[in-house]
């Protein structure tokens, strides 16, 4: 989507981001029933049988004489060197750009803060005297929140750039967090999980078409898999370390206040990120009308 949308690359994303939430939302249901209805192991081939028989063969459909869309070049046309502009940039020129270290913790805090937080939702809940029925409730609002911020974000991106929003896009989830540091109740549950709902649709908007604004399209599958491993990493890590806090008998309410710390110091570290080196836009791409 990134590397095949450019002038509306923003609204594309956005558009395509829904089908994760609203598939947090839908799926647990459906696994429930078909686990009721026929079993466990019956609903899990029932599951996998229907990737291979229905959703393979409609993408095959949907996507058929659409040549450039399933192999896009992602090339830029060789510019000369007298206008200043550049080639794509790849993997190894992406860690060597100072701007890369400015904004990187921004994109990799939310996984890492949202992990260990909802890996330990019980301890969390328990603290803040929430009923377990309570969670699940305040699941419906996020998924909800995160579809409708997914897309309500993508034109804003279209508008003023990922480059231009990418500071201000924890500020959903550090208002959220605040709100529950400061807060007990059910209101204050249902408030962080909407906001953190919200800061995730933003997020993954806004960082999808962050690189291919920065550096280009030509190596963006290159430059992606270098993101979503070391956001691996460090969702892998914040389950472990969010449990040492908790038997080390830290502050729950500190902890929080903490995590709110944390998305001003490195939103205010990524607005003064040097300018990145400008990249060129493919050629031979279409618009989302």
């Amino acid at each position: 989507i990134s590397r095949y949308f450019v002038t509306k690359r923003g609204k594309a994303l956005g558009v395509t981001s829904i089908g994760y939430p609203v598939g947090t939302a839908l799926l647990p249901g459906i696994a429930a029933w078909l686990i009721l209805q026929f079993g466990w192991r019956a609903g899990y081939g029932i599951l996998g049988a229907s990737c291979i028989l229905a959703f393979l063969p409609l993408s095959a459909w949907l996507l058929r004489k659409e040549d450039d869309f399933r192999r896009p070049t992602g090339s830029v046309p060789a510019r000369s060197a007298k206008n200043g502009e550049v080639l794509p940039l790849g993997r190894r020129e992406v860690l060597r750009s100072p701007y890369f270290y400015f904004v990187i913790p921004l994109i990799l805090f939310p996984s890492f803060f949202c992990t260990g937080l909802l890996f330990h939702q019980g301890d969390f809940a328990a603290y803040k005297g929430w009923r377990p029925e309570w969670v699940a409730y305040f699941f419906v609002g996020y998924a909800i929140m995160q579809s409708l911020s997914s897309f309500g974000i993508g034109s804003a991106v279209d508008r003023f750039t990922a480059k231009r929003l990418v500071s201000f896009q924890l500020l959903p989830l550090g208002t959220g967090t605040l709100l529950l540091a400061a807060g007990s109740g059910p209101v204050a549950g249902v408030a962080f999980f909407a906001l953190m709902g919200c800061g995730m649709g933003i997020q993954k908007t806004v960082s999808a078409a962050l690189w291919a604004e920065t550096y280009g399209t030509g190596h963006l599958g290159a430059i992606r898999s270098l993101i979503f491993t070391i956001q691996t990493f460090s969702a892998a890590a914040s389950p472990g370390l969010f449990g040492w806090f908790l038997d080390a008998d830290m502050d729950i309410t500190l902890l929080l206040y903490g995590g709110v710390a944390v998305i001003a110091g490195i939103s205010v570290l990524s607005y003064f990120a040097p300018a990145p080196r400008a990249a060129g836009s493919p050629s031979g791409v279409k618009n989302l009308s």
